[in-house]
């Protein structure tokens, strides 16, 4: 059978090549063949292996891995050859050698090594191969890979949770598709970390970033999705981020109008209600002050809701600045403008005459010295130094012999003291006096009248007169010297009724150096008797110290505890100035060497200016008390029978100080020396 399917091959080989050839060739290749194809050899002949049959993926497969994996029932070949097998995968249906995937596979099933395209259509084959390179190709089938999903790297801006974002931004992020799909995106929006489709703000766009307009200091959390041409989709994680601020509008002042200046004690002020982009809830810091630069670490108000405010007790003649700023519930604040205003002027009080005057005879001439209380006026002006200060007030002084007072009947303009001196007055004389407080705008307040009428010219006592004076009481004899017209005691007062006061505790005697009570520790302490105080050398020197109580009783009938003014009299005397008498506290003048005795009482270690005792006064160095005996020999204290309206008035002299010492801050267990004059 196989000998004559080959001789009619042959034949039919060589009717083609008759035709072509010439008949010489003709004979060779017949020659040839009927060799080739002799019936002894016909066993020996290959036969082809059959063709695979593809069994999967199957036809028309979608959704393939791309590295799937391919499989096919094997071949048989009728010689018992082992078959292998290539394995061709295309794009198209004409293979070609590079399609080649799989080379003389063994098995019948093959996974592919490099990756196919994603969501792309191909073509595959197998080629069973026997051992003499015979082949049979399988059918043709086809199969597509699956889509790939897009990815998303991430959403860029704003950062999670990014602060102080802008309002209005440009929402950006990076995705991608391995398939070289356009992208579609839809992108969320919610102030809370859930969504619904409520919170879709963009649809369908193929750009990655999207505008927004935000509220303001506000949490936002987003996210997106993208979608690729064969709807495949992924989620993005949520971010959030925080917008910034957005501050209250600036106010403006509306009252008073800028520079306004006849506020008299208080105004109303008032703004403009300010908005806030992010609704938020607006307070408002109100400020006000006599300083232009305002510092606003100090608010008048703070927190106020309303747009308009009383400001009261304002000081007349001043200048005020005042500013609004807005605060929001974030606490972002806008300052308005700074205005400013100015008060009228305030009128001071009216000073207050004292009844009681002084009328002191000084070389044969009547002078009498009226005092007052000090006007008030609340308005402030500024220094050289640019600090404000109380406003200066002056005093213009009237006297006159009716109740009605002329311009002419003026004595004394401009005085700054709380006292004045009426001088060359007529005796036995009816006057009428007035006191009119002018500030320095000019504005003026009357004091109330005083009566009084001058004493009778009697022969005045010539100064330097020395003399004596005995106490009826306990008959102790005392030196007397005339000073500026009044007998004054030359030495300490030393009456000693008691150590303490059986109906008053605060009522007390006592000597310097004089134990009144135990020391710490002593048992054998014995009360003196007032003939121990007055054996006593301190006392012989220095006399008694009393306390303030006794002041107003102690003097026997005709004379009294030297008052203020009577101090300042003599200090006037003894050529200390007005102004420095004015001076009120401290040390005044430099003439305190003239009141000191120059009889040597005073330690010399402690004495640095030189008595002179000039007129007699003869101060000793008796100290005083204050919680114990202090200053013999260094200092001494007196008091005057004057009420400040703090304490009494009192004099020290130090043998160290050129001044006169003027102070009202003793209390009432101070006990000092005192100095009386004749009434």
């Amino acid at each position: 059978m196989l000998c004559d399917i080959g001789i009619v091959h042959l034949v039919l080989t060589l009717n083609k090549y008759i035709i072509m050839k010439n008949y010489f060739k003709i004979a060779l290749v017949a020659i040839g063949l009927l060799s080739l194809f002799s019936c002894d050899d016909d066993d020996k002949k290959n036969r082809l292996p059959s063709a695979a049959a593809l069994t999967s993926p199957e036809n028309a497969a979608t959704d393939l891995a791309t590295l799937p994996t391919l499989t096919w029932v094997k071949s048989i070949d009728p010689d018992n050859d082992v078959v292998s097998y290539d394995v061709y995968v295309s794009e198209s249906e004409e293979f070609v050698s590079e399609d080649k995937m799989g080379v003389k596979i063994a098995e019948n099933t093959y996974t592919l090594k490099t990756a196919l395209k994603p969501h792309t259509k191909y073509f595959w084959k197998v080629v069973a191969l026997d051992e003499d390179e015979a082949s049979a190709e399988s059918e043709v089938r086809y199969f597509t890979t699956m889509n790939s999903a897009p990815a998303i790297s991430g959403l860029e801006f704003p950062a999670n949770e990014a602060t102080e974002v802008e309002k209005s931004i440009n929402l950006k992020w990076t995705a991608a598709d391995a398939d070289g799909d356009v992208l579609k995106y839809t992108v969320y929006l919610a102030k809370e970390n859930t969504f619904t489709d409520d919170n879709i703000i963009a649809t369908d766009i193929s750009e990655s970033e999207f505008a927004v307009n935000l509220d303001g200091h506000t949490q936002y959390f987003w996210k997106l999705i993208a979608t690729d041409t064969e709807g495949a989709k992924i989620e993005s994680d949520v971010a959030s981020f925080t917008t910034m601020n957005t501050l209250p509008s600036k106010v403006d002042l509306t009252a008073p109008a800028n520079e306004f200046d006849k506020v008299s004690g208080s105004v109303k002020i008032a703004w403009s209600a300010a908005t806030d982009a992010d609704n938020d809830a607006v307070t408002y810091n109100v400020f006000y002050g006599t300083n232009k630069e305002i510092n606003e670490k100090f608010a008048y108000k703070k927190g106020f809701t309303e747009t308009e405010l009383t400001l009261s007790n304002l000081r007349g003649n001043t200048t005020y600045y005042w500013k609004v700023i807005a605060v929001d519930s974030e606490e972002g604040m806008t300052s308005s403008d700074v205005f400013s205003f100015s008060t009228i002027n305030t009128v001071p009080t009216a000073s207050v005459l004292n009844s009681e005057i002084e009328q002191l005879i000084v070389n044969e001439k009547l002078n009498v010295v009226i005092s007052w209380k000090a006007s008030i006026d609340p308005d402030k002006t500024r220094n050289s130094e640019n600090k404000l200060v109380p406003e200066p007030l002056v005093y213009d002084i009237y006297l006159s012999t009716d109740a009605t007072f002329e311009e002419s009947e003026l004595i004394q303009k401009d005085v700054s003291d709380l006292s004045f001196t009426l001088e060359n007055v007529e005796f036995a004389t009816k006057y009428f006096a007035k006191i009119e407080t002018r500030d320095t705008k000019n504005a003026k307040a009357e004091s109330n009248i005083i009566e009084f009428t001058t004493k009778i010219k009697t022969v005045a006592l010539v100064d330097g007169t020395e003399g004596t004076f005995i106490d009826p009481r306990d008959n102790h004899e005392y030196k007397t010297i005339v000073i500026n017209g009044k007998e004054w005691l030359a030495e300490n007062f030393a009456y000693l009724p008691f150590f303490v006061d059986p109906s008053s505790e605060d009522n007390k005697c006592s000597v310097n150096g004089l134990a009144l009570k135990p020391s710490w520790g002593q048992k054998d302490f014995v009360m003196p008797t007032i003939e121990d105080a007055k054996a006593h050398e301190n006392y012989i020197k220095y006399g008694a110290m009393y306390s303030k109580g006794m002041l107003a009783t102690l003097a026997p009938e005709g004379w009294h505890v030297a008052t203020d003014e009577e101090w300042k009299g003599i200090e006037k005397f003894s050529g200390m100035t007005d102004s420095e008498i004015a001076g009120g506290f401290g040390y005044r003048g430099e003439t305190a060497n003239k009141f000191i005795t120059t009889t040597g009482e005073w330690s010399a270690s402690k004495l640095t200016i030189t008595p002179t005792d000039e007129f007699g006064f003869t101060v000793t160095p008796g100290g005083y008390f204050s919680l114990s005996d202090k200053g013999v020999g260094a200092y001494t204290y007196f008091w005057t029978s004057t009420y400040s309206g703090f304490n009494n008035w009192y004099r020290c002299f130090s043998g160290v100080k050129t001044g006169v010492y003027r102070r009202d801050n003793k209390n009432a267990s101070v006990r000092m020396y005192v100095r009386l004059v004749k009434d």
